[in-house]
């Protein structure tokens, strides 16, 4: 498998690495070995602070789950989400603004089976056996139960893998 790369992660390193690089120019330290910054009682050990990216919900890309997988996410979470669709079921919820339409989908991946449900109508062209692929669905809680709820539900023309199409498709 290869090494996947967080695009947000490498833009705030560079961001940071960036601006490190503008302040050490500005202080008049850049250049500076580490043996001339020992005598002016700086160690490597002092250097270097360490950046935290946010992972996940909290701002980082969304991770893609299979339905195994999604089972096992935390509540609050958001990730992705693919499997195979097996059902679909369109209903109408009492909601501030009146009656509105939300679709729960069952989504399979082997003998593991999720719901996800969406608001609005059913996808167009959704039949069993159709890989389907739930974009950013929140991991939630209601009365109990855990909920996924995705920002969008789309069919998967290709196959798709770590976000690079397969050249084979």
């Amino acid at each position: 498998m290869a090494a996947r790369l967080l695009l947000g992660d490498a833009k705030k390193k560079a961001r940071e690495n960036a601006i490190s690089r503008g302040v050490c120019e500005l202080l008049g330290l850049k250049g500076l070995s580490w043996d001339d910054l020992a005598l002016l009682g700086f160690t490597r050990g002092q250097a270097g602070a360490k950046i935290n990216f946010k992972q996940g919900s909290q701002g980082a890309e969304v991770k893609t789950l299979t339905v195994s997988e999604a089972l096992q996410a935390a509540r609050g979470s958001v990730v992705n989400i693919r499997g195979e669709a097996v059902d679909c079921k369109e209903r109408s919820v009492k909601t501030q603004k009146g009656m509105t339409s939300i679709t729960d989908y069952t989504l399979v991946d082997g003998p593991d089976k999720i719901k996800i449900s969406k608001w609005g109508n059913t996808i167009e062209g959704l039949r069993e056996g159709l890989t389907c692929f739930a974009e950013k669905v929140t991991v939630g809680e209601y009365q109990g139960n855990k909920q996924f709820l995705a920002a969008e539900i789309t069919i998967v023309e290709s196959e798709v893998t770590d976000g690079i199409p397969d050249a084979n498709a």
